[in-house]
């Protein structure tokens, strides 16, 4: 079971400077149930939100090839908590700073669904990559302080959540 990340370039769709913003075309099999738009926070955390967008356009290595979410799946699914991606199958992880890179920022509460955020290695402090999480409930208070959130979901939160409750039907926690 795929949940396949197609990204489309960044766009304006507001007129505010401190805010990106970066699309997610979802593929379910031979299915496209639809687009999710994340706002990133770029006055709050704009080393991370660098990265994310970096990794939305995809990254020309040494070897002239692209690296980015393009293609990635959601491979965790954390009933009433979260969805996890972002997951780039090479020699390990990446990021634009040459692999793990240093929280940031703490600012952003975990009091809504739809908040973006760094995923870590096993919740070790400054192992912020290229894995991403997106909240499905609130409030996830653990969170807080614990791991980098930088945007939100604006739209299509909806195709999440029918995920999240396809994976209840089936008591699982993650899925590929």
């Amino acid at each position: 079971y795929n949940l396949l990340i197609h990204t489309r370039s960044k766009k304006k769709i507001l007129e505010n400077p401190s805010r990106a913003y970066c699309f997610f075309d979802l593929q379910d099999g031979d299915e496209w149930p639809g687009s999710v738009v994340v706002e990133l926070f770029l006055d709050i955390a704009p080393k991370t939100c660098k990265n994310f967008i970096a990794l939305c356009e995809g990254i020309e290595t040494k070897k002239g090839k692209f690296v980015g979410y393009k293609g990635t799946c959601i491979d965790r699914i954390v009933p009433q908590g979260f969805i996890q991606g972002g997951s780039i199958k090479k020699k390990k992880n990446r990021s634009i700073y040459g692999g793990e890179f240093a929280d940031e920022t703490f600012s952003v509460m975990h009091d809504q669904p739809g908040i973006l955020g760094m995923a870590k290695r096993d919740g070790i402090p400054h192992t912020n990559e290229c894995q991403f999480y997106i909240t499905l409930t609130a409030p996830l208070t653990f969170m807080n302080k614990n791991y980098v959130a930088f945007g939100r979901v604006v739209e299509g939160l909806k195709y999440l959540k029918i995920k999240e409750r396809e994976a209840c039907k089936k008591d699982i926690q993650s899925f590929k």
